[in-house]
This record gives structure tokens, sequence and C-alpha cells, in this order.
């Protein structure tokens, strides 16, 4: 007559994965120490502004002497067409498609 012995076979499976959780947990605060994640964070110092001089604009500058002798540009036909002055209309609608006739 043989002897067998019963052993429970998930008692040591579980064991092991709650030992690995365990290692996870601790491996997980180590690092969280060491990086210093749960260390309350150090106030930022922003630089400041530079002061914002008082800009003054001397408008008596347009009642010159200089200014006023300035002479106007000539105008050029480039410029009246620019501005649409002086150029004359083609077709009413120039985007529908064109006749015989018109051409």
């Amino acid at each position: 007559m043989a002897i067998t012995f019963e052993t429970k076979k998930g008692m040591p499976q579980k064991s092991l994965i709650w030992a690995l959780v365990a290692v996870i947990i601790i491996a997980v605060v180590f690092f969280a120490i060491k990086s210093g994640f749960l260390q309350k964070p150090e106030a930022i110092s922003l630089p400041s502004a530079p002061e914002v001089k008082q800009i003054e604009i001397d408008f008596e500058f347009l009642e010159s002497k200089e200014l006023q002798e300035l002479k106007p540009f000539p105008a050029f036909s480039t410029f009246l067409e620019t501005f649409g002055e002086g150029v004359e209309p083609g077709r009413e609608n120039p985007f529908i498609p064109s006749t015989e006739k018109e051409r």
C-alpha cells in the first residue's frame, strides 16, 4: 500500500500573488517618496514686469511749417486702378458665361 500526501494546490499560488502585490505597492511608495511626488510644491517666484513708461506724443508737429510744405504724391494710373477710380467697368456680371455678342 502506497502512502499519499494530500497537498493544497491553491495555497502557494495565492500567497505568491499577495507577495507580488505587496512588492509592487512597496516599490510604488518608494518611488513616490524618492522622486518627491508626495512633497509639497515649492512656491514659484514670477519675474516682475518692467515699469511702463508714459508715452508722450507731440501733436504740435501736425501744425509745423515742415509738414505744411510737403507736396502730395502725383496721381499714378496704377494707384487709380487699385482704388477703383478711373477704371471703366466691363460686363455687368463677370461671373456668368459670356455670349457671342459680348466678345
